[in-house]
């Protein structure tokens, strides 16, 4: 079985609306030092706020409890993997 990144990874940052003025900090960032690049689906969970980036994917998931918001995301996820970031993990030298 051939191992295909665009089919078995995602990934997803997590946020709320409160930090939601973290995300394009977080975006730039990323992309930056992100070396898959755009070879994988990305995806932004908060609460009612989306982050305005083509490269990302919103998920609203209107709950303001954690565990319940990251249980929501995932579940709109398809891919077997997910790499899971926090938004206010900025990255500072290629991963």
């Amino acid at each position: 079985m051939d191992f295909k990144i665009e089919n078995e990874l995602s990934v997803l940052v997590l946020s709320c609306d409160k930090y939601s003025h973290l995300l394009p900090y977080f975006s730039t960032l990323f992309d930056k030092y992100w070396e898959l690049g755009n070879t994988c689906k990305k995806y932004i969970a908060t609460e009612t706020i989306t982050l305005e980036h083509e490269d990302y994917i919103p998920i609203l998931t209107n709950e303001t409890n954690w565990t319940l918001a990251t249980s929501i995301a995932l579940s709109q996820i398809q891919t077997p993997y997910v790499f899971l970031i926090l938004d206010d993990f900025f990255l500072w030298r290629t991963l």
